[in-house]
Order: structure tokens, then sequence, then C-alpha cells
């Protein structure tokens, strides 16, 4: 026996595998360490950073605008035997607040209406009822200053900030809103911006409210702005006013990491506050650690690069015999079968070797048989799919037996051949296709008895039955079939859910037996024909119910609006010369009855045969479907129903059909529950919008109690949804319902 090496002691000889792991694994996690570590660091000393310059940011609200804003809340509290009024203009004329205030001072009442404005009198009147300080101020019991959000002034494209004081009445009530606004356009040398660029001179830091606009900025175009297009800031801005707590801070990188944004928030009352933001260069404040990450590279460098190059050198003594190998699968796998591979390495190498040749000997012989079962299945696949595109052309059940026929003789190797049906309730086969046979056979056997097939009508699942000529049961059939030449019949079962439809006869002139192949062949077949017999079958019932549900519906519809109006009409005709006899005003209220009742029912009908062709709904305008549903309704219920339109215009085909489905559903519910003595249908078209307005002065219902299995109102919802219309419903019990869809040519038509 020959002293042989082993495979696995050469590899693990000549390959460091753990060290390499052990050292990447280390300097890799050591790496990633150093940069979490790092950049949590920064992280965090920057977001301590963002809340000194917050604290900074409130110290100078508390030592240079709260100072000045003393004397006014001291005047102003002062005056609480005064009104509000009074108390405004008492201030304004002392002029004190013009020089630092630029805004000038407003004076809201309880309701939150201006009614003191000096510097924009257009503004006296209107209801600051929404802005946020109000609504602050209004809670808070002492006189505390609020810091509201910017306001743009409209007319100068001015803004102002505004600092808000809520006043007490001589009882301690709620008495209004003094507002002191300071113009941030014209301001900016104020004691407010001073102290804030001798803090932040030469700094990246801004100043933005809850209403993302910004009150300071390096750049001071930028003052007023808003900053919701920036995607650097998305962070802070995403977060809920109501979820931010004073002096929450923040800090992050940002998308293109380039960026770091620290941020502290300032709470300057209830629905306000400021983000106090600072922008830094990562590079920059990482630029200290720059040094140990290039030692870390380095070693991680050294603690790859050696192993790799002594692992290579001995990878690739003990790789050369493999690599061999390799060339002599891909010359096999491409087809070569006599490649062989010699390799004398004494060891592991050598034996597998040996069995690659004799798999390569293997893999020729199983080719071949490959091959040969390929070629058989391509084969079988082209039939199924000739068969089934050729009986799923027609739902016509001769049609498809005629031409599955025709095509499984072309594309199996059969001369001729018969299609049987089983006629429904009976025991016989009717003869439906046939090919190559003579009309007198043909003629003799155009319906055969079940027991003359060979097939049991109970059994669900029944075999192809594979007859020769010498051996055939039936004698009566066999001697027909020799006089015609055939040497082999096969009668294929069409089934369906395990119930027979019908069978394929097919016949061979040659004795050349059926091979397993080819009965795999014939069951496919089979299978597909049934289908399609299926489908047609289905298709037949499809229609005949069909048909029979139109009918229905139309003799209920008849039934239930014309039939009842002409009973109505006939009554109302006979009594008619009696009355004109008795009673003269009775016999010509009658007349316009039957007048009312004659126009309804003729309308009925126009409507039913409307419905009876859609495509007829499309080439009437919607005035005349609308007014022809109104009269339709008049002779059924008798309610006196108007229609009145304004405008002509063309609308599109699906608009119109909703818009007109909507008002019939509106007009039946108002005849089955309104109880109204009265509706109103208006039409108004223009060329932007259509409205329809459906009233009615009966019971009405409460909209909170409508009962969830009643569909109508659903029903009107999805139809005005799908054609981008806005339905409203208005009613009250006892004040009756109004009704209104309104349907805009685009959707910007629509909001405007």
């Amino acid at each position: 026996m020959k002293n042989r090496s082993s495979l696995r002691t050469k590899i693990i000889t000549w390959s460091f595998v753990p060290t390499v792991i052990i050292l990447t694994t280390v300097a890799m996690v050591t790496f990633y360490s150093y940069q979490q570590v790092t950049r949590d660091l920064v992280l965090s000393q920057s977001a301590e950073v963002a809340r000194y310059k917050r604290n900074q940011v409130q110290n100078v609200l508390s030592e240079v605008i709260n100072p000045l804003l003393y004397d006014y809340i001291f005047f102003l509290d002062s005056g609480k035997n005064l009104n509000i009024f009074d108390r405004a203009k008492t201030l304004d004329q002392t002029g004190t607040y013009d020089d630092i205030f630029s805004g000038n001072i407003i004076f809201l009442d309880i309701n939150g209406k201006v009614i003191f404005s000096e510097s924009h009198p257009e503004w006296v009147g209107v209801s600051w009822a929404h802005r946020d300080f109000f609504r602050d101020a209004k809670q808070h019991d002492g006189m505390t200053v609020i810091i509201g959000r910017l306001i743009e002034d409209r007319r100068t494209g001015d803004f102002l900030l505004p600092f808000a004081v809520n006043l007490r009445g001589i009882n301690g009530e709620f008495a209004g809103v003094a507002v002191l606004y300071l113009n941030l356009n014209a301001d900016q040398s104020s004691p407010f911006y001073a102290a804030l660029e001798s803090l932040f001179t030469d700094q990246k830091v801004i100043i933005v409210d809850t209403s993302q606009r910004v009150i300071f900025h390096p750049d001071s175009s930028l003052i007023g702005q808003k900053l919701t297009e920036q995607e650097e800031l998305t962070p802070l801005f995403d977060i809920p006013l109501k979820e931010t707590l004073d002096d929450q801070v923040k800090s992050y990188r940002t998308t293109n990491s380039q960026e770091v944004i620290s941020a502290a928030f300032l709470k300057t009352s209830e629905f306000n506050g400021w983000w106090i933001i600072q922008e830094q260069s990562w590079s920059e404040l990482m630029e200290p650690s720059l040094a140990y990450r290039r030692l870390l590279i380095i070693l991680l460098a050294a603690g790859i690069i050696v192993p790799v190059v002594v692992v290579t050198y001995g990878a690739r003594h003990i790789t050369r015999p493999i690599e061999e190998m390799i060339r002599a699968a891909k010359e096999v796998a491409g087809g070569n079968f006599d490649r062989k591979v010699e390799a004398k390495s004494n060891d592991e190498l050598e034996d597998l070797a040996s069995q690659f040749n004799l798999m390569s000997t293997e893999l020729a012989q199983s080719y071949a048989t490959l091959e040969k079962r390929v070629h058989d299945r391509t084969h079988e696949l082209e039939t199924i799919n000739a068969i089934s595109d050729v009986v799923n052309r027609s739902l016509d059940l001769e049609m498809i037996l005629s031409s599955a026929l025709a095509k499984t003789l072309e594309v199996t190797k059969m001369d001729a051949g018969v299609a049987y049906r089983l006629n429904e309730g009976t025991q016989i086969f009717e003869m439906l296709a046939y090919q190559g046979f003579s009309p007198q056979y043909i003629e003799n056997h155009r319906f055969l008895p079940v027991s003359m097939t060979g097939f049991d009508l109970k059994n669900s699942h029944p075999d192809i039955i594979v007859a020769y000529i010498e051996d055939y049961p039936i004698p009566s059939m066999k001697e027909d079939l020799e006089i015609e030449g055939i040497k082999v019949a096969v009668r294929l079962p069409l089934m369906s859910k395990g119930k027979m439809l019908g069978y394929l006869g097919l016949s061979r002139h040659s004795e050349e037996f059926v091979t397993e192949n080819e009965m795999k062949i014939f069951t496919a077949i089979g299978q597909q024909i049934s289908i399609a017999m299926e489908n047609a079958s289905l298709y037949k019932s499809a229609e005949e119910n069909a048909a029979s549900t139109e009918r229905n519906r139309l003799a209920r519809d008849l039934h239930d609006a014309v039939t009842q109006t002409l009973f109505s009409v006939s009554l109302i005709a006979d009594v008619l010369p009696d009355l004109y006899r008795i009673n003269l005003d009775e016999a010509q209220k009658r007349t316009r009855e039957l007048r009312d009742l004659a126009r309804g029912a003729l309308a009925e009908m126009r409507t039913l045969l409307l419905e009876l062709r859609p495509s007829a709904l499309a080439s009437v305008s919607l005035p005349d479907l609308l007014k022809q549903l109104c009269d339709a309704a008049n002779g059924r219920a008798l309610v006196p129903i108007k229609f009145h339109y304004e405008g002509e215009r063309d609308i599109p085909e699906p608009q119109k059909i909703a818009l007109y489905r909507i008002t019939q559903e509106a007009i039946n519910n108002i005849i089955k529950y309104a109880h109204a003595n009265q509706v109103r249908v208006e039409l108004i078209q223009t060329p932007n919008f259509v409205e329809i307005a459906i009233r009615d002065d009966g019971v009405g219902f409460n909209q909170n109690e409508v009962e969830p299995f009643r569909m109508g109102l659903r029903i009107m919802q999805e139809r005005a949804t799908a054609i981008d219309a806005v339905l409203r419903v208005v009613s009250k019990p006892g004040e009756g319902t109004n009704v209104t869809i309104t349907w805009c040519e685009t959707k910007d038509e629509e909001e405007e």
C-alpha cells in the first residue's frame, strides 16, 4: 500500500485560515466599535452644544425681551378699571412701544376679534381666535408673556413676531389679549436681534418656530421663509408639537453624511416653540480622530494581507490538480463525455480523478437516454397544446368535437376516427364528427347503445380501451371495421366530474401496437377535449339562465310599474261617465289624474325600454333622461315632481349614466320613504360643472341613525365616488331631505 499524505493535512499545513479570520474579525470589530463610539460621542457633544445655545436664546428672551415688556405689562395691568379699547387707546397715545416694537400693538377682545390696530386699521373687526397666542393666552390665569408663531403681513410683505399678554378685568376675569409685534424685516438692529447676532456671529445657527418659519438665520434674506423643503431638517419637523418637550434635543447626520444637525427645543407657549438648530461639518468634527483611524486601517490591512500571501502560495501548489479537473468538468458540461483526467498526487485528488472518469462514462449513457425522454415529452406537450388551441376556439359542441378529431388524427399515428356525444338522460351515443370512414359505416353506426362501446356509465374513472381487430369483442362492429381496413381501434372516454360526456374513437390501418407514450398522449387529449365540452355546456346553461333572469326582471318591472298604473287608469276610465253626470268637478279632477297616470305609464314604458337597451341611455341628453324619470314617478306615485334645468352641454357617457342612476335612486327613496307632498328636481349645467339638486318636503330622517343594511345611500355614494363627484345629503326629521350631486369637469376646477 502506498504511503499517501492526506489532502486535509496539506490544506491545513499551507493555510492559516483561523488566524486570518481571528485577525480580521478583531480588526473589523475594533474599527467598527471605534467608529460607533466616536460617532455617538460626536453626536452627543453636538447635542449638548445645541442645548447650550438653546439656553443662550432663553437668556436673551429673559434678559432682553422680558424687561422691555415689564413696563407694558404693568401699564396694562394697572388699567383694569378701563375696557380693552380704552386701555389700547391710552397705551397708543403714550407711544412708548414705537422704538422697540416697530410692528406696533394690536388688541383682541375676549372672542379673539381685533378691536384696535393703529398700524393696520384693516385688521379691525377680523377674528384672530384661531391664532396660537390667543388660544394660549385664554388658557392662562395670570398675565403671561406668550411668544406666538410668525405672521406674514400680506400688505407689506414683512414678517411680524408677536409677543402677547393676556389681560384681566377688575374682577380677574379674562378681558382680552394685547399683542406687541417685532417687525423682523425692519428691526434686525433691535436689542433682540443684536443679542442673537452677538452670540452666534460666524456660526451656522438657525432659529425656527413650529410653523417652520425662520426667526433667525445667518442669511438675513431667509428670515420669515419656510424650511419645509429642506430635506436635512425633515426629522425635526416630523415630531408632533404635543410630543415635543421643552429642552428636548436631537442630533443626527444628514442624508449625504456631510453635515451634523443638532437642535434643541425651546417651548415659548402651549402651542408654539422654537428649534435652535446648528449645522456642523462632519469631517471637522471627526478630524481629531483621523490619526487613530489611519492606524487601525493599517493594522487591518496588515492582518489580512500577510496571511493572504502565505495561503495564496500554498493554495496554488495544492489546487493545480483541481484546476485541471475543473477544466475537464467544463468540457464534460459542454458535451464532451470522452474527457478523462489524470492526477498522480498520491492523495484524495487521485481518487477524485478516478471517480470523475467513471462519472463521465455514466453521463454519456444517461445523456442518450435523456434525449429520447425529452423528445417524447416535447412531442406530448406539442400535441396537448395543439389540441387545446383547437378546442378552445369555439363553444359550439359539434365544432369542438369536429376540430378536436381532425387535430388528433393529424398529430397522432391514427388514420380514422369518430366523435360521439352521450345524449343526456339516455343510454345512446350520438356521432357528431367523423373522418376516414365510408358513408355506409357512418350510416350504420351514427347511434350506438352503451352496450356496444364497452363502457360502464357507473364507472367514474373508465380506462382507455385498446382493441386489436382479431380480438375485437363486438362481432357486428368487428365485421364493419374489417371492411374499413381497421387493424387497431382505440376508444378514448371523455369525462367531466366523474360523468361521461362521450368518447373519441381512433383507428389505425396498420397492426402497429399502441405504445405507453401514446397512451399518455391519448389521456391528455381526452382531458383537454372534456374540459372544452364542459365549458360549452356551462356556456349554454349560462345563456339560458341569463335570458330567464332578464325575462323575470322585465315581468317584475312591468308588474310593479306599468301594470299597476294601467289598472288605475282602467278603474278611473270606468267611473268617469258616471262622475260627469253626478259631480262635474270630481270628474274633471279624475280626468286630470287619468292624464297624469297615462303620461306616467308612457314614461315608465320608455324608461323600461331604455333599461333594456343600455346603449340608448348614451344617446339621450341628461335633461331628457331626468324629465322622463320625473314623469314616470308622477304617474307611479302621484307625487307632484317638478323638473327644471338650466344650461346645455355634452357630458361623457360614464358620468351621465352615473348621474342618472343616482337621481333615479334618490327619487325611488322619496317615493318609498319620504311621504312627500311635493318634490323638486333641478339640473344646472355649465362648462365647468354639473349639479343636480333633489328636494322634498317629506318626513326626513336622522342621518346619524341610518341603518347599516340600507343600501340606497351607500350605492349613491359609491356611484358618486366612481366619477369623482361630490354627494351631499342633508336631512332632519320633519324637515324633508335635500340631495345634491356635483360633478366638476376637472379636479382643479372642483377645488376652485
